[in-house]
């Protein structure tokens, strides 16, 4: 992982229970992912480099008629990778996983790792390899199934 020069941030899984169905996932991409605790540029105690936060299962509370379990969504992966949902909905439904962080080597606001071998933060958005994007663009949330990427070479 620590040797991609762009990453494409995954959104994160629905959260599930038999109160009301599911909650859909937030969207992955952009440089913090979106949703409550997305994958940003650097660690944020949730989603690890590369991968999302598991989901979580939650009893049912005291007193409510649903006796099965509540399932949370897990993190999207990414560059860093989101939260998973952090606990139950009013309507008993598993709260929906973040989404992941986005990378682009070069690009305003990324934080590139350190070395082959070393996700540590660096302090620069340039790639160890010295290879950088010029005038790129990134999105979240712009298409359902897989990503898209156009590389165009500038001579």
């Amino acid at each position: 992982m620590c040797s991609r020069i762009i990453v494409a941030g995954g959104g994160g899984a629905t959260g599930y229970g038999s109160g009301n169905g599911q909650n859909n996932g937030s969207a992955g991409g952009g440089i913090t992912g979106s949703g409550t605790n997305a994958g940003g540029q650097i660690p944020n105690g949730y989603g690890t480099f590369g991968k999302g936060e598991n989901g979580k299962t939650f009893p049912p509370p005291p007193g409510v008629l649903y006796k099965d379990n509540t399932y949370s969504g897990s993190g999207g992966g990414g560059y860093y990778g989101g939260a998973a949902g952090d606990g139950q909905q009013p309507i008993y439904t598993g709260k929906p996983g973040s989404g992941g962080s986005g990378f682009i080597s070069g690009y305003s606001g990324c934080i590139a790792v350190k070395g082959p071998k070393d996700s540590t933060p660096s302090e620069t958005s340039i790639h160890y390899s010295g290879y950088v994007f010029k005038d790129a663009v990134m999105k979240y949330g712009q298409r359902e199934g897989n990503g898209i990427v156009i590389i165009t070479e500038v001579m």
